[in-house]
């Protein structure tokens, strides 16, 4: 009986740990946006890549507008609260695009971006990162979302927009991190108060890091754009964007998150768990 349910918790869990979908649903602004406002990069970006034969094979519903904020202003009316809102009321219509779906939600950068005062930052991250809560909040309970997916920010201080003065760049890097911060306890919380539903997180902080780390890019500090040069050697498509390549790099970390499974220690220690509640079950 004890090896029949080690070979159980070994063969059936990582089964259930890898989901297949149908559709991808983006949210976010132009680092998702595939044509919604403008395709702010070289090629694809990285939702697309995401979908496609080679990662997850799924249909592309892309809701992502270039220059959105998390919130709603009448500047930029597109922003991801009311992405989140339109999709609520298409889902009634349509509502075969949220079958088997993952749900990618990516803001935030355009709201630290209009950041003139240092002393502003804290109130513009506490709304942004509200925001991104509302807007899961509806994807949950109002379009029945079961798997999403949000990505923190980059390092905004490495951008080339920023990463010419060293002061702005470091300014950059802190409200950054301060996001990132209240993004995590924030999806902490949701992990609590939703613990059926999937939230997976990509860390594109550190992949940022990583990429630049490994040497994969030539040139990590400036943009390509009007350069003359070689778009796969540049890890920055303009002054905010990656290039294709780098996000076709990011596309693979995301396919990774959403298709991870447990760690053979894991698995050993849930089985033993199981193992335990059996036999504490057969004493009683």
């Amino acid at each position: 009986m004890i090896g029949v349910l080690l070979i159980v918790c070994v063969v059936w869990l990582p089964a259930h740990t890898v989901f297949a979908y149908s559709n991808i649903v983006a949210f976010g602004d132009s680092l998702s946006d595939n044509g919604n406002i403008e395709r702010a990069t070289n090629g694809c970006v990285w939702v697309e890549y995401l979908a496609d034969d080679d990662r997850l094979d799924a249909d592309l519903f892309n809701f992502a507008h270039a220059g959105a904020t998390t919130g709603f202003s009448l500047q930029r009316p597109y922003g991801l609260v009311t992405q989140a809102i339109g999709s609520w009321i298409l889902s009634y219509f349509y509502p075969t695009f949220t079958e088997d779906a993952l749900f990618t939600v990516w803001a935030g950068g355009n709201d630290l971006r209009g950041i003139d005062d240092p002393a502003d930052a804290p109130a513009v991250i506490g709304s942004a990162v509200t925001n991104i809560a509302t807007t899961l909040t509806i994807l949950i309970e109002g379009v029945g979302a079961d798997d999403i997916l949000v990505p923190n920010l980059p390092d905004l201080g490495l951008i080339p927009e920023n990463n010419w003065n060293p002061q702005l760049s470091a300014m950059c890097s802190a409200a950054t991190l301060a996001f990132n911060t209240a993004l995590d306890d924030t999806l902490d919380l949701f992990a609590v108060q939703y613990p059926t539903v999937n939230l997976y997180r990509l860390d594109t902080y550190a992949v940022m890091y990583e990429i630049i780390d490994d040497g994969i890019f030539e040139n990590v500090t400036d943009p390509w754009l009007g350069s003359g040069g070689d778009p796969d050697e540049y890890l920055f498509y303009d002054s905010i964007h990656p290039t294709t390549a780098a996000h076709s790099i990011l596309a693979d970390y995301a396919y990774a998150a959403v298709t991870e499974v447990p760690e053979p220690a894991t698995l050993i220690l849930m089985g033993v768990a199981l193992l335990g509640f059996a036999v504490l079950r057969r004493k009683l």
